[in-house]
């Protein structure tokens, strides 16, 4: 299934890779548009992976991986279902990357 959408959140929580390998995350508490949001549910609804970026009030832009959010006053989230997406574990990273 492909993810894309749009909205505006009143929390935002992302999580963004770190140089040491540990996710970063941050919360933000504020208004903020969900200007592009976008990602994929696989393996059965087990792995959903999903991107967003986000602005506030003053045009400043925040990234990374979507943990959660409190959707206010809408969100659209639109689905596209697929049987051509899978995920297949890479030996070397020892991640399940995308099949395609």
């Amino acid at each position: 299934t492909i993810i894309s959408g749009i909205g505006a959140a009143k929390r935002a929580t992302l999580i963004v890779p770190n140089e040491d390998a540990k996710p970063k995350e941050r919360e933000f508490d504020k208004m903020m548009e969900l200007i592009a949001i976008s990602g994929n549910i696989t393996e059965g609804g087990k792995t959903v992976h999903i991107h967003c970026v986000c602005i506030d009030g003053d045009y400043t832009a925040a990234g990374g991986h979507l943990v959660s959010a409190v959707i206010n006053p809408t969100c659209e989230i639109f689905l596209i279902e697929t049987d051509q997406i899978e995920r297949r574990e890479n030996k070397e990273s020892g991640i399940n990357e995308l099949d395609l």
